[in-house]
């Protein structure tokens, strides 16, 4: 058997090609990586604000709890009246800025 060197295209260089051009093609693509390294975000003072209020609002509990538990101890006693003219000034307030 007479091993010829000057053969045509083998399947190592078939392999060695395709290695290559896929080597290029990630060489000529940006790297995500690399762009997210150099990036830079800056928040708004009024933004930082918000977010601390966010935060304040998320640790406060929905219902004042110890208030509600005065108010219906105030209500079974008897001992809670209700100031007309506050309520209507607080109605006529609420109307009036149009949260009703």
């Amino acid at each position: 058997m007479k091993i010829n060197g000057s053969g045509g295209y083998t399947p190592i260089q078939s392999l060695i090609q395709r290695v290559r051009s896929q080597e290029e093609l990630r060489a000529s693509q940006p790297q995500a990586q690399g762009q997210a390294v150099g990036e830079r975000v800056e928040i708004s003072p009024q933004a930082r604000e918000i977010q601390k209020l966010k935060e304040i609002l998320e640790q406060m509990p929905e219902i004042r709890e110890k208030r509600v538990e005065e108010l219906k101890n105030m209500i079974q006693e008897g001992r809670y009246k209700v100031d007309l003219e506050k309520l209507s000034d607080r109605i006529l307030e609420a109307l009036l800025l149009g949260d009703l």
